[in-house]
């Protein structure tokens, strides 16, 4: 899918440029219907290994997604271009991620000025929105205290990807 060529693209800044291609981008979205299945973009992505015991290998996979569902993690199973890899994309709603935040202390930075001081959930519209760092550091400290990321990757973790949106909508 590509936006239609815009001469007037090239006297623009990179800023600019990004809008006008998401705007073309959603505009062809909505004319063919499809915008409402635009997923939303995961902060964490574990690939996880697919061993020659698949049965074995899909059990693990099953309790890894009922304990990271348990964990209030948004768990979508996906399977990859190869047979033999799987990914786990994982998300969290915003409420939560402020309630593990503040359950850790994690430092965030107030609002209109430079200082940074631990988060408080009851207090959080004096704080700047969290961005994906924020969260990823959030998700990845409760995906720690649930499962033993060392363990899982003897067994069935092969990798973990953080990841960002770059889509400006």
């Amino acid at each position: 899918m590509y936006a239609e060529y815009d001469e007037n693209i090239l006297g623009m800044n990179q800023r600019e440029r990004q809008e006008k291609v998401n705007k073309n981008v959603l505009k062809n979205l909505d004319q063919r219907g499809e915008r409402k299945s635009i997923p939303a973009i995961p902060l964490l992505v574990l690939e996880l290994k697919c061993s020659s015991n698949l049965p074995k290998m899909e059990k693990r996979a099953d309790a890894l997604i009922d304990i990271l569902d348990v964990a209030k993690f948004d768990v979508k199973l996906v399977k990859g271009v190869k047979e033999s890899i799987y990914f786990v994309l994982l998300t969290m709603p915003n409420d939560t991620i402020y309630e593990l935040a503040d359950k850790m202390d994690m430092k965030a930075k107030v609002v209109d000025k430079y200082s940074l001081r631990p988060f408080e959930n009851e207090k959080k519209t004096e704080f700047e929105p969290f961005r994906s760092l924020e969260k990823q550091t959030v998700m990845l400290s409760h995906l720690g205290r649930i499962i033993d990321i060392e363990q899982e990757k003897t067994q069935n973790l092969r990798s973990l990807f953080l990841m960002n949106s770059y889509l400006f909508l």
